[in-house]
């Protein structure tokens, strides 16, 4: 579970997006236990890819992965998905839940339908409280460009440190 904490802390850095805490990670393993479920794609002794899953009911949710360059040059986050979603079926699940992926963000978008998934629409409902306009958290938004270029420079254990306390703040 470490080791995919760090792909996926080095990946959202390299997105320029924050990370969320390691010991949140601690916590949902505590709480789901064997429903938290952990796979890596490796060459050699070396973490590529990895993901943490969660089974609810019939249903198994991807839902943290990170990968490095080169585990993306040789495809390991398509064994990565392939494997996770084998693992699925022999454990008798009926759904597999790839996530939410905005249509705008072209590469996971065409990744999730290349691999078989028909995209659903999801309907939110949000509590403007005192607003009278919807807020843009999208990384899109021009207005978190210039964060979005100082956190992809900023030094890795700076932002696995500052993504557990940004996180908090974001809905």
């Amino acid at each position: 579970m470490d080791d995919v904490y760090d792909l996926y802390a080095y990946t959202l850095r390299r997105l320029g997006s924050p990370n969320y805490s390691r010991s949140l990670w601690r916590e949902l393993k505590n709480n789901y236990g064997k429903n938290c479920v952990t796979l890596g794609v490796f060459e050699g002794d070396k973490m590529l890819a990895g993901v943490v899953s969660f089974i609810f009911r019939d249903t198994m949710v991807a839902y943290f992965s990170g990968s490095l360059p080169r585990g993306m040059k040789l495809g390991a986050n398509n064994v990565m998905y392939v494997s996770l979603m084998e693992y699925a079926v022999k454990q008798g699940l009926r759904q597999f839940d790839f996530n939410r992926t905005r249509r705008n963000n072209s590469g996971p978008y065409a990744f999730k339908r290349h691999m078989g998934f028909e995209p659903s629409q999801l309907h939110y409902q949000i509590a403007l409280n005192r607003s009278t306009t919807l807020p843009n958290l999208s990384p899109g938004n021009s207005g978190f460009s210039l964060a979005i270029k100082i956190w992809r420079h900023m030094p890795l254990f700076a932002t696995r440190i500052a993504g557990g306390i940004v996180t908090r703040w974001i809905p």
